[in-house]
């Protein structure tokens, strides 16, 4: 009966995974589960549920790829979408599951809890640093390693619509330190590498605006876009006097993004080592994009 309860107890902790593998705080991580990560002190009262999936033979060389959702918050089906990847280039499968319940709206996932208010930045509503959503990544990837047997020094990192957004502000941060390989996909809108525009759709007025441009361009990113992602009135896709100048469209936005950040690599005399690349026949949906992110993220 104790027994029964403690399992109870997980499984309302950890969410409806039926065909996950039981787990507990002591084991290694096997096959494919959940469990729920409150290891990073600082937002450690804003638990996450981690699905995962370790391939079969691990060992201290296999690569660790985060797979971030996007404003569902399905992090299962991320997690699940990318395994058949994962057992064919032998890959780690981190899809952290950001809840509304703990990370609301658009401020605490998308702009990664910088602000308050992220759509009115103000020195007076920036939070600190540590209570910054992007500051679990790196805890997350040290705990990783340490119940799994790799042992690599980097990760790679594939972010979809809402964690897209979150993944093009995370690659600007010198504290992504560990960070191999980035590939942002489908982004509604972005943070243009432009000091005179305020945040969130530039730099200004935000702790972004004094990184050395020369230390995130020069990191290995991936900008995705599917050909067909051009509906002006997608749900969700945001419009407003200023976002708009970015174009109408996601497809628009990434090209507009990626062109900008070129010339200002250009600018700052910066190596630029970011790509862009269009999805054939994709529109919005990630499952349609995803074998092409695979065969960029998971090749050398």
């Amino acid at each position: 009966m104790k027994y029964l309860f403690v399992l109870l107890l997980t499984l309302s902790l950890t969410g409806c995974d039926k065909n996950d593998v039981s787990y507990k705080q002591t084991d290694m991580l096997e096959g494919k589960g959940v469990f729920t990560y409150q290891g990073y002190e600082p937002l450690s009262s804003k638990p996450v549920n981690v699905y995962y999936y370790v391939p079969e033979n691990s060992d201290s060389t296999t690569p660790v790829l985060f797979a971030l959702h996007g404003a569902n918050r399905n992090a299962i089906d991320y997690r699940d979408a990318w395994i058949t990847y994962a057992e064919t280039n032998k890959t780690i499968i981190v899809a952290p599951e950001f809840s509304d319940a703990y990370y609301p709206g658009g401020d605490a996932y998308n702009l990664g809890n910088m602000f308050t208010d992220g759509d009115n930045p103000s020195a007076a509503t920036l939070n600190p640093e540590s209570e910054w959503t992007f500051s679990i990544i790196e805890p997350l990837f040290s705990y990783i390693k340490s119940v799994t047997p790799t042992s690599v020094s980097t990760y790679n990192m594939y972010g979809h619509s809402a964690g897209a957004q979150f993944l093009q502000k995370f690659i600007l941060l010198d504290s992504a330190t560990h960070l191999n390989k980035a590939l942002a996909s489908g982004a509604g809108w972005y943070t243009d590498i432009d000091t005179s525009i305020e945040f969130p759709y530039g730099l200004a007025e935000s702790p972004l605006a004094g990184i050395n441009p020369s230390n995130y361009f020069a990191k290995k990113v991936l900008i995705q876009v599917g050909e067909n992602d051009t509906d002006p009135n997608s749900p969700g896709l945001r419009h407003n006097s200023t976002v708009d100048l970015q174009g109408l469209t996601r497809y628009d936005r990434a090209i507009h993004f990626f062109n900008l950040s070129e010339n200002a690599a250009a600018t700052s005399s910066s190596t630029f080592n970011w790509e862009l690349q269009t999805v054939p026949n994709a529109s919005h949906e990630f499952t349609e994009s995803i074998e092409q992110a695979a065969a960029w993220l998971m090749t050398e």
